[in-house]
């Protein structure tokens, strides 16, 4: 039996040998996936568009949007003076993908942390993608709890209020069932050719 293996093994080698296409394609093409998948295939959730709607522009409310842009995680706009906009103009552009979130300070949210007292502030998301929202959320999350150790003290003073669009639940088929049924007809598509050469050797 094991001579009958170390045959087919042989034969094997044999026929990659003389076929040099497939030889390359044996080592080719697995370092060229794994360039691909390691390096260009970039998971990771930065540089989030976030809008501000900052209705207090204080000097308090400008040093928390500004603590936002500690790393790479956010990216706010600041080219438009959005809080001179009616609130529900958020909605526009996030469906035309302007925006993936939307910061809302109130007019009073100096006043209100001067003065000791929890002030709310609320954080729209993009729920299309519920990954990235919830990625999102967390990032703003963190960024919140060290404006609150560094300005307001250890008390959790600036309370984050969460909103999902278009996807409340913040469930993960919406986005992930698409995904699926590309890669399945890709996967099938493959195997009917293949399985139509087999045929007709």
């Amino acid at each position: 039996m094991w001579r009958a293996y170390l045959g087919l093994i042989r034969k094997e080698f044999i026929q990659v040998r003389r076929d040099r296409n497939m030889l390359r394609l044996i080592f080719a093409m697995p370092l060229i996936q794994l360039l691909l998948l390691g390096y260009a295939v970039n998971l990771d959730v930065k540089k989030i568009a976030v809008d501000i709607y900052d209705f207090d522009r204080s000097q308090l409310s400008r040093e928390y949007v500004s603590s936002l842009r500690a790393g790479d995680y956010f990216t706010p706009n600041t080219k438009a003076d959005l809080s001179a906009r009616p609130l529900w103009e958020l909605a526009r552009r996030t469906q035309s993908g302007d925006a993936e979130m939307a910061l809302i300070l109130r007019e009073d949210f100096s006043e209100q942390l001067d003065a000791g007292r929890r002030v709310r502030v609320g954080l729209v998301a993009d729920g299309a993608n519920a990954n990235t929202a919830r990625i999102g959320l967390g990032y703003a999350a963190l960024m919140t709890a060290r404006f609150n150790r560094r300005v307001t003290g250890v008390s959790p003073s600036i309370e984050l209020r969460e909103r999902f669009l278009y996807n409340p639940e913040s469930e993960s088929v919406y986005f992930m069932v698409p995904g699926i049924v590309a890669t399945l007809l890709t996967m099938v598509t493959v195997m009917l050719t293949a399985m139509a050469i087999v045929r007709e050797r």
